[in-house]
């Protein structure tokens, strides 16, 4: 039997939740928060309806800075390689910013070898790997849920994930989740930014200073989801921005 969804619990400590149906983009969370738009960002087909098209030039979308316990999106990467979509905080010092993106295993250091490819949730110098398998060229659902300090789980396309934290390559379940080697403190009064990262150390591994894709339903919210919730939002057959 289907569980069914607990839309009035999921929208708790909701703070932000782009839907990119028009433009200007408008956040129908609770804070109505100001997005900006840089370079041409235009809409496109996206999972929902509309969403967000970067085009990995000169595209990004800055928001207000805050510090989100859950994030969710959909995504849909073209490029090739090494792809991050979602900076916020300081990437000066370590443990006090973080990064979405994709790893290569060939662009892994030779301790990490072993590694298959796939999801990077990048803390500078403590990441969180999830092997996933062609991330490339269709659409997927993220939702990264974290207690603000040292745990946190994943969940990629309804379904938790295990992975390793680097660069001690500690093995996590599902179901437990990760757990950092210590606490990171992300500056909430710097902005999050879309599709742009240009830190000097991206491009040594082969990331791009700007994102080549799509992005749709971002969310965020004050609390860490549960995990069934997680798993709840990739069951959203229409829009779960407009609809929390």
């Amino acid at each position: 039997e289907v569980r069914p969804l607990d839309v009035r619990g999921l929208a708790r400590g909701l703070t932000l939740a782009l839907s990119f149906e028009a433009e200007p983009f408008r956040d129908l969370g609770p804070g109505a928060v100001e997005v900006v738009a840089e370079g041409g960002v235009s809409t496109g087909p996206g999972r929902m309806g509309r969403a967000a098209r970067l085009d990995g030039e000169d595209d990004a979308l800055v928001l207000p800075g805050s510090r989100p316990r859950t994030l969710a999106m959909w995504f849909r990467i073209e490029d090739e390689g090494v792809a991050g979509w979602y900076f916020a905080g300081d990437a000066r010092e370590p443990g006090r910013a973080f990064i979405l993106g994709t790893y290569r295993e060939d662009a892994l250091p030779a301790s990490w070898d072993g590694l298959a490819s796939g999801l990077a949730i990048a803390f500078f110098r403590t990441e969180v790997l999830v092997p996933a398998s062609d991330l490339v060229g269709g659409w997927h659902h993220l939702v990264l849920a974290w207690d603000g300090e040292r745990r946190g789980r994943v969940a990629l396309d309804g379904e938790l994930r295990g992975g390793a934290v680097a660069p001690d390559r500690i093995a996590f379940g599902p179901r437990e989740g990760f757990v950092l080697p210590r606490s990171m403190d992300v500056d909430p009064a710097l902005p999050a930014i879309l599709g742009r990262f240009d830190a000097d150390w991206w491009g040594q591994i082969g990331g791009r200073p700007h994102f080549r894709g799509s992005i749709d339903e971002l969310a965020t919210w004050d609390r860490q989801l549960e995990a069934e919730e997680m798993l709840d939002l990739f069951r959203f057959e229409t829009s779960y921005c407009e609809a929390l």
